[in-house]
């Protein structure tokens, strides 16, 4: 299929010499020595070969189970290189030094093999057989020894050594970057803290557990040291997580410290619900995580899941509540349905049948009624919840994406995707654009399209951005709204670089005409105002586009007087945990004038940071 459709039928061949071959390699030497051992007998042979398979296999798991790791180097069966949403993958530092290892393994127990044969004929004609078991060895510890210095082995001291910081809080350990500002350091501790105590209650706890919460420079790190780049991730039953560096406040933070708060209600080997104590109800657990998140838009999480209803979009919650069934739906699908199932349960039954359930996994002694009834009753409800028309498109954006068994090439796709970012990165302009559209014509989204164009206006090549951006607005579905409001909103971008701003305004008018989300409304209308004022847009431009000189123009708005001036100021304020400094700006903001978006926003930061202030 792959040689008929649009995958390059080669993609990924170099993964099996370095996956398969070595492990090949490695068993056949074990298999030729035991049967040497037994002198050809085949059922010593065979048991002690399946024996080792299996001795290997449970070293590997409890590596992984004891380890901060989500990747598993296993030197019979192979490599397990990490989350399954992260699908780029690449024959990394730490592959190819580990399947090194495993070919010197297996030079090692052949050379061990010959040896005892030929001891036997006399010491001497042994001494070349000698002498290659000890160069074999002493390249698998080479590569052992390489594996550990670049902190690829995953183990947990030498990751927090290479984080270089740490701070202890009331709930949480933070490992951090060393060169984080302490006071950039101590408000995501204090974040952590009050997040872990908030949800402790939520469940009905009467503490948090002791939470170790790693804090990567990058994505690129993360999955170095630990092997998740795009995903964050929790090992509950070690009450530690892994997520990257970000502004205040966190993205992720609070979904992964559902994971390990929760834990204290699941005992078991995992801390989660699962079948049998090793087979995890996703639906459970990622619900959960969801129902708990703290709304960071516009719209409720069930809002999104009637959206996702009408468009036909939503997936069999009773299944996903299963071990399998979660990941046969797209993952946006899958965790906004699950998350609005599991906080309608909290909501109509309350939190205690809800920690039952957690702690059991069964629906039926937690509530008294099955998980059909359950969903149906959820159903019902749904009925009831209105869908804003900005919903109803951006809904359509962020659900058409499949699952990830059903992406057409789905790791070439990751892979074209992450190089084409790696090569703008280094410079690579043309070479990235080539790779984006690759990705356009194998999947027939219009996205990578519109990063196209991002790329040429980031380069300044602003006509060759617009043909870029009209080619991905041809692209998209006619019912796509929400993505062609950010090409309209692009258009309008590129029109304020050429001092166009009657073209600039109404582009920008226009996409908000369209009831974004309210992060987007924010930059529309942070915009518009910047725009209206002949002083103070030129100066903030650099900034609110993200172009060169974006740092000399937030230095600008410090000193400015004018309300967006301070407002823009107290968000990089906040986000780099800077809250003496923000609670000033964003008084300033909130004494206006501003559109009420940008006010409301102002407002509810200043709240926020007094009350942290207060605590």
């Amino acid at each position: 299929r792959a040689a008929l459709g649009p995958c390059r039928a080669l993609f990924g061949a170099a993964f099996f010499p370095a996956l398969a071959f070595p492990s090949a390699w490695l068993a056949a030497a074990l298999a030729v020595a035991a049967a040497w051992g037994f002198r050809g007998r085949a059922l010593p042979t065979a048991l002690t070969v399946a024996g080792l398979v299996l001795a290997s296999l449970a070293a590997t798991l409890v590596e992984a189970w004891r380890g901060p790791a989500a990747f598993a180097l296993d030197h019979l069966l192979g490599v397990w290189p990490g989350p399954l949403y992260d699908e780029a993958l690449a024959l990394d530092a730490r592959l190819l030094l580990f399947r090194g290892e495993t070919a010197a393994l297996a030079v090692a127990v052949g050379a061990a093999a010959g040896l005892a044969v030929r001891w036997r004929a006399g010491p001497r004609r042994a001494a070349a057989l000698a002498a290659l078991l000890v160069a074999a060895l002493g390249a698998a510890a080479a590569c052992r020894v390489a594996l550990r210095d670049r902190v690829l082995d995953g183990d947990r001291a030498r990751v927090a050594a290479a984080l270089g910081g740490r701070l202890e809080g009331s709930a949480c350990t933070l490992i951090f970057p060393r060169e984080k500002p302490a006071a950039a350091a101590a408000a995501h501790l204090a974040d952590c803290d009050f997040h872990a105590a908030d949800l402790a209650a939520a469940l009905g706890l009467d503490a948090a557990p002791r939470v170790t919460v790693f804090l990567h420079r990058s994505d690129e790190e993360k999955r170095r040291h630990v092997g998740a780049s795009g995903t964050s991730f929790a090992k509950p039953w070690l009450r530690e997580l892994h997520v990257t560096d970000s502004a205040l406040p966190h993205p992720i933070l609070r979904h992964e410290l559902v994971h390990v708060v929760a834990a204290a209600l699941a005992p078991g080997l995992l801390g989660v619900p699962a079948r049998l104590g090793v087979l995890p109800s996703m639906g459970l657990v990622e619900g959960l995580a969801v129902s708990l998140e703290l709304p960071r838009g516009a719209w409720t999480g069930h809002q999104w899941a009637r959206a996702a209803r009408d468009l036909g979009f939503l997936p069999d919650v009773a299944a996903a509540m299963g071990p399998a069934g979660f990941f046969a739906a797209a993952p946006a699908r899958a965790y906004g349905a699950a998350g609005s199932f599991l906080a309608f349960l909290r909501e109509r039954h309350g939190a205690g049948p809800v920690a039952a359930l957690y702690r059991s996994g069964d629906f039926q002694a937690a509530f008294g009624r099955p998980v059909g009834a359950l969903v149906q009753e959820w159903q019902a409800f749904l009925d009831g919840v209105e869908v804003p028309r900005g919903l109803a498109l951006a809904a359509r954006a962020r659900y058409q994406r499949p699952a990830v068994f059903q992406v057409p090439c789905a790791r070439e796709v990751a892979a074209l995707e992450a190089g084409a970012w790696a090569l703008a990165g280094r410079g690579r302009r043309d070479e990235a654009c080539q790779a984006l559209r690759r990705v356009a014509v194998v999947t027939g989204r219009a996205g990578p399209l519109r990063g196209v164009g991002d790329l040429l206006a980031a380069a300044g090549d602003l006509d060759g951005a617009e043909a870029a951006y009209r080619e991905a607005a041809r692209a998209a579905p006619e019912a796509d709204g929400t993505f062609r409001g950010q090409v309209t909103a692009a258009l309008a971008d590129l029109a304020w670089r050429r001092d166009e701003p009657a073209a600039a305004s109404a582009g920008w008018l226009q996409a908000a005409a369209l009831d974004p989300d309210r992060p987007e409304a924010r930059l529309l209308q942070a915009k518009l105002t910047a725009l209206a004022d002949p002083a103070l847009g030129p100066a903030v431009r650099p900034y609110l586009l993200g172009l060169d000189g974006a740092a000399a123009a937030l230095e600008q708005l410090s000193r400015s007087d004018h309300p967006l001036a301070a407002y823009l100021a107290a968000r990089q304020a906040v986000g780099r945990g800077d809250h003496g400094a923000a609670v000033p700006l964003l008084r300033r903001a909130v004494a206006g004038p501003l559109p009420p978006v940008l006010a409301g926003e102002a407002a509810f930061l200043l709240a926020e940071r007094s009350e942290e202030r207060r605590v």
